[in-house]
């Protein structure tokens, strides 16, 4: 299992730089945690990596449910191009149900990161 993640994430991060904290909050008692990457030749080019770091520790994840919740991200980079879950598998990549709005985008959260591609 996290072969497919680390694999993914060299594959969508391997030419983004870590750019900054966008959020690391908390969203009516959930943890949000938003961080922007930018690529390395073109800095218009985003990534964010978003999670809840909510999770347990691994001795009482035995028939655990990761704790999901909705919520609204504000002051996108850009337009979302493509948003993915964190691979668990070859064949698992995710694309997670969101929504633009007026004011931002709108989708759930986990503890397993989702990445959101701006253009």
């Amino acid at each position: 299992m996290s072969f497919w993640a680390v694999k993914q994430l060299y594959s969508l991060l391997g030419e983004y730089r870590f750019e900054k904290v966008v959020q690391r909050n908390d969203d009516n008692n959930n943890l949000v945690y938003v961080y922007e990457f930018n690529h390395g030749e073109n800095v218009d080019k985003k990534i964010w990596a978003v999670w809840s770091p909510t999770g347990t520790t691994s001795q009482e994840k035995y028939k655990y449910d990761q704790k999901s919740f909705t919520t609204k991200l504000e002051n996108l980079p850009g337009r979302p191009t493509k948003v993915i879950s964190m691979a668990l598998s070859e064949s698992d990549e995710d694309t997670p149900a969101w929504k633009m709005e007026e004011d931002g985008m709108e989708f759930t959260v986990t503890e397993s990161p989702v990445y959101i591609i701006f253009e």
